[in-house]
């Protein structure tokens, strides 16, 4: 594969994956496996029989389970393709109003990513793209959210996965993200057409595309965006761990390189929760939180929280002062002790 193929996108087949023919087969196991991950990140996990009830879109456990582990035999991809998308658009939308209520736009990661969207926008040169980099627990996922409410119709959101180890699966969420397929009928059949509709679809109007979790991104995927930033007035975000932003400032990936150096606008790092950001939160979220007393602890805990998952474990501690039913004065101890929890766990 060579960056000409992508430059002429029309005549480029992506072959990363030739077992896997039927590309609507590789959206709906992606599908699953998406649902799966929502699933088992759950503060408690729902059994597979609790899934299907909670979501009758997903047929039965056995079903799920079959898809999941991307066995398409004897089942009918067309009649479940759309049943799928349907349940992950049910999580996304209550992921939404969770988040909401789990984050606020005046933090600082939040601040930091909104101010890099907003100095993104009036681009029209080369240098289009914008890297949010941080772990797990810092808010990457909530800002894109954040900027999708400030900006409304401009910001598209879309996430990448495992799957997007194949161009077509990585290209066909694209299309979904932008609203240029309506059904499996639509997906054209090679990468290359797929990469022509994406970006007829985004020279309809300049729009910022924002890709969460972008560290599973290959080669030909990052080197598709670059594509799309060339022919293209648009926009992009990546939200990575650091794991992509080292490869691309380590020169691993040659082929991908201008994406780094030509079309780069700005890499911003997420910070952990500062002490403000620390008091703020927990004063929101925790009522009995009284007085000033447990200010000067803030501190401590937002160190905790920089190595411990950062906003997740603010997340965490509130719920344990909740259970509690602590005015903040032990503060420290609670966090400490959830430390130590999340450490042997």
């Amino acid at each position: 594969m060579t960056l000409d193929m992508l430059d002429a996108p029309a005549g480029f087949i992506d072959r990363s994956h030739p077992e896997r023919a039927e590309e609507a087969g590789d959206l709906l196991v992606g599908y699953a496996r998406q649902i799966r991950a929502w699933q088992e990140g759950q503060r408690s996990p729902l059994s597979d029989a609790q899934m299907v009830r909670t979501f009758p879109g997903l047929g039965s456990d056995k079903t799920y389970r079959k898809l999941r582990e991307g066995d398409l035999s004897s089942l009918n991809t067309e009649t479940h393709l759309p049943k799928y998308r349907g349940v992950w658009a049910q999580i996304e939308a209550m992921a939404g109003a969770a988040a909401a209520e789990e984050y606020y736009d005046d933090m600082q990661p939040a601040l930091d990513a909104a101010a890099a969207v907003a100095g993104l926008i009036p681009q029209r040169g080369m240098a289009r793209l914008v890297v949010i980099v941080g772990p797990t627990g810092s808010g990457k996922t909530v800002a894109s959210r954040i900027a999708a409410r400030k900006f409304p119709g401009l910001v598209v959101l879309t996430e990448a996965h495992e799957g997007w180890a194949s161009l077509n699966c990585a290209l066909g969420d694209m299309l979904l993200a932008l609203d240029a397929v309506k059904s499996a009928d639509d997906f054209p059949a090679s990468a290359g057409e797929r990469l022509s509709k994406v970006i007829a679809a985004l020279k309809g109007s300049r729009r910022v595309l924002w890709i969460d979790e972008a560290h599973h991104a290959t080669p030909a995927v990052l080197n598709a965006i670059k594509t799309i930033l060339n022919q293209t007035e648009s926009l992009v975000v990546l939200g990575c761990i650091d794991t992509l932003w080292r490869k691309l400032a380590a020169r691993s990936w040659d082929e991908v390189q201008q994406l780094f150096y030509n079309r780069l606008f700005e890499m911003v790092k997420l910070t952990p929760p500062s002490k403000q950001d620390t008091i703020d939160f927990l004063a929101r979220r925790c009522a009995k939180l009284t007085g000033a007393s447990w200010h000067g602890q803030a501190g401590r805990v937002a160190e905790m929280a920089a190595g411990r998952g950062r906003f997740a474990f603010l997340r965490e501690l509130t719920v344990r002062l909740g259970e509690i039913g602590s005015d903040g004065s032990d503060l420290v101890t609670i966090a400490t002790n959830l430390k130590l929890s999340l450490e042997i766990r």
